[in-house]
């Protein structure tokens, strides 16, 4: 199994990605807090975990579909190999925590902590 995953689209001279590195159980154990564990810990798959470390669309690129594309592959990614994925949110570029959550939530990703997300398949 692939320790990294890297999706992309290429337009013009930019390039829109969305990646996410292999992480174990344990891992995925440490960025939740010990009271979500104690609700989660028997729900939660055991393997197969990836880290989402970012989904970026350089400014000149954005409003023309691409997060939405990169986004529909790497669940179809996800789903096809049933890996899970641990989501913090980050809100760093032009949208609020608020407004990535409600974003993420259209792909199946269910917020189990402030500012963490996770995606089982």
């Amino acid at each position: 199994m692939e320790t990294c995953k890297v999706f992309s689209i290429q337009d013009g001279n930019y390039l829109a990605i969305a990646e996410f590195s292999k992480i174990s159980y344990i891992e995925v154990f440490e960025f939740l807090d010990g009271l979500v564990m104690d609700k989660l810990s028997d729900r939660l798959p055991k393997k197969n975990w990836f880290f989402f470390n970012r989904l970026s669309v350089p400014i000149p690129i954005r409003r023309r579909g691409h997060a939405n594309n990169l986004m529909s592959q790497v669940v179809e990614w996800a789903d096809s190999g049933k890996l899970n994925i641990i989501n913090p949110i980050n809100a760093y570029g032009d949208l609020d925590a608020e407004q990535l959550n409600l974003y993420y939530k259209k792909y199946k990703f269910v917020e189990v902590d402030k500012g963490i997300m996770i995606r089982i398949t």
